[in-house]
């Protein structure tokens, strides 16, 4: 099943017990639809696909506890009865754990808080998550827990001051779907771990790097209400975004390849016709007259003579 879509993707397997399915990249979870009583008993949990690339994980399948195979027939009349199972010693069902954890009364604001707990059997071991939230809200969201050197550890991202308190439990589920859960446990934020109360315990630290965090209720990556954005892996909202785009383009493409249209336009210029009249240029005429008198004290001509006769 896609994570980010909810798309349900159906494959059965070869006579080699090799399942296979042709999927678009995303993040994804198994899960069996069949009616002979099998589960998925140890799977990752989370499958990511990239583009163009194969994924392989390892699946196990197991029986689920009481379940009647179609096959499965009633005793004969008179036939011994078989033996009902047992309890294992101490009472506890075969498919429980048991959590064993010191709990936390602090974390430091701005650090990677550890939480860390004992499972038993760890063999037994299918999933193990941390469940908390913020304050501010009754929206949970958990982390997977890894296998480590004392059990298993769960790094939280970096919480905010006014994220106080966080509420938080851990939850085991064995390969044989049993499931067995801490108290809530309520932990308060400080700014600095001497500001922590000495009858509390302050979170370990972690290193730096990015924290997947899920929704409890829908399973996909999502930022916590209440903590640091930074240092959150966001892959399946970064999916989603690309795969819109992709989806854009690619409709858009069709839409130009397959819907072309010409349009022609007639641009019609009016034609001006312009007269332009040129009139004759004026002639000059240049009269010279003859002096009307003559003085002997004027120069001679062509001088100009200022004197009257």
């Amino acid at each position: 099943m896609d994570l980010a879509s909810g798309a349900i993707y159906r494959t059965t397997s070869a006579d080699a017990g090799i399942f296979q399915a042709r999927v678009p990249a995303g993040r994804y979870v198994l899960t069996t639809e069949n009616s002979v009583g099998l589960a998925v008993g140890r799977a990752p949990s989370m499958i990511a696909v990239e583009a163009g690339q194969v994924a392989t994980a390892e699946v196990d399948l197991a029986p689920i506890p009481g379940a009647l195979t179609a096959s499965a027939q009633a005793p004969p009349p008179g036939a011994p009865q078989q033996p009902l199972p047992q309890p294992s010693p101490g009472g506890a069902p075969v498919t429980s754990t048991e959590i064993r954890h010191d709990p936390i009364g602090c974390v430091v604001a701005g650090q990677f808080p550890l939480v860390d707990a004992q499972i038993e059997p760890a063999g037994s071991v299918a999933r193990a998550r941390v469940y908390f939230k913020a304050a501010q809200t009754d929206v949970w969201y958990y982390v997977e827990m890894t296998p480590a050197e004392a059990g298993f550890v769960g790094k939280l991202p970096r919480p905010k001051l006014e994220a106080s308190p966080i509420t938080y439990y851990i939850q085991a589920t064995t390969t044989e779907f049993g499931e067995n859960r801490t108290p809530e446990i309520s932990a308060i934020v400080v700014a600095e771990a001497k500001d922590c109360p000495s009858d509390k315990k302050v979170a370990a630290i972690g290193p730096p790097g990015e924290v997947t965090v899920f929704s409890a209720a829908t399973g996909a990556a999502i930022a916590p209400i209440g903590f640091a954005a930074g240092g959150i892996a966001l892959t399946t909202i970064a999916l989603v975004l690309a795969g819109v785009f992709a989806g854009a383009v690619a409709i858009k493409k069709a839409v130009e390849t397959t819907s072309t249209s010409t349009t022609t336009t007639t641009v019609t210029t009016p034609t001006v016709t312009t007269t332009t009249t040129t009139r004759p240029e004026r002639e000059t005429t240049t009269t010279t007259l003859p002096p009307r008198c003559r003085n002997p004290a004027c120069p001679p001509a062509p001088a100009f003579c200022s004197l009257s006769c």
